[in-house]
């Protein structure tokens, strides 16, 4: 995903007294492209030096400066500030359309002591994966009890409409999306995060709304069907092409699509390009180095 840093990250105390190198391991932490909805990532020496240009060691560095702010279980790390930073936390959080999304990442992750973790940071993600609405814990009030309740007003309404007055009948207003439309949120994974992935490619919002032509699209590419690994490796590739300055002269040669539907109805030859792109722009490329 497209990580938001916050400003406040360049007056950060924690990190006066690191060098350049550090720093810079810290930022490849913080935006490293196989962070999860969670904030979680592995950080094996290969990829970490192959990004970032400098012995693992740095990275090791990187973790001491951010001390509490990242909790590690072998190769993988979690960023404890991560989800508060890109979707808030509380309430805002147990309100945010990402709210379910994050729940069955955290119900899928595969390292029992940062399931834990994040549960202790950020208790309204377990609690919306268990469909518990988080308001109500948050004031004590059990699951239990709140049936109890839900079904009193039911029975009371009934009560009510027998007695010749009619319960409020349920809003009627339309949808502001055209039939067949649905935003990322609303699909279980893998669908919803990878919509929320794939769209990153054109920077559209995570709660950006989606025509049915382009779920059909992104069905028709096979891209819900990888596997994890070969997913997150091929919208790398196509998100650095797609943010790549490309030189005039190549522009016919490097031409890209305008639209995601379109993009994703030609995805095969779309990635073909985009790996062509990274070749030539030096070795593995970095997708943004001109290229003569």
């Amino acid at each position: 995903m497209d990580t938001k840093l916050p400003a406040t990250f360049w007056i950060d105390p924690k990190f006066d007294k690191c060098d350049v190198s550090e720093l810079l391991a810290v930022l490849w932490i913080k935006t490293n492209p196989g962070l999860d909805l969670l904030g979680s990532a592995d950080a094996s020496a290969r990829n970490f030096e192959f990004h970032a240009r400098m012995p693992f060691e740095h990275f090791e560095r990187a973790c001491q400066a951010l001390g509490k702010g990242i909790v590690r279980d072998g190769t993988r790390y979690w960023l404890r500030d991560f989800i508060r930073e890109q979707f808030g936390a509380g309430e805002s959080l147990a309100r945010n359309h990402m709210r379910k999304p994050l729940a069955r990442a955290w119900s899928m992750c595969g390292s029992p002591s940062l399931k834990e973790e994040i549960a202790k940071e950020y208790p309204e993600v377990c609690l919306a994966e268990n469909g518990s609405p988080y308001q109500a814990h948050a004031k004590g009030q059990s699951r239990t009890e709140q049936n109890i309740s839900e079904q009193s007003r039911t029975e009371q309404s009934r009560a009510e409409g027998v007695q010749g007055e009619s319960p409020q009948a349920p809003s009627t207003r339309p949808r502001s999306v055209k039939s067949g439309s649905s935003r990322p949120a609303d699909h279980p994974a893998p669908m919803g995060p990878r919509m929320v992935a794939v769209a990153d490619i054109f920077r559209r919002r995570p709660e950006s709304v989606w025509s049915e032509a382009e779920k059909k699209a992104l069905s028709g590419a096979g891209l819900v069907e990888l596997t994890q690994d070969d997913f997150d490796d091929q919208i790398a590739v196509m998100r650095a092409f797609y943010r790549a300055t490309i030189p005039e002269a190549r522009r016919f040669e490097f031409c890209r699509r305008t639209g995601l539907a379109t993009l994703l109805n030609n995805w095969p030859g779309e990635l073909d390009k985009a790996r062509s792109w990274r070749r030539l722009s030096g070795g593995e490329g970095d997708g943004v180095t001109k290229v003569a």
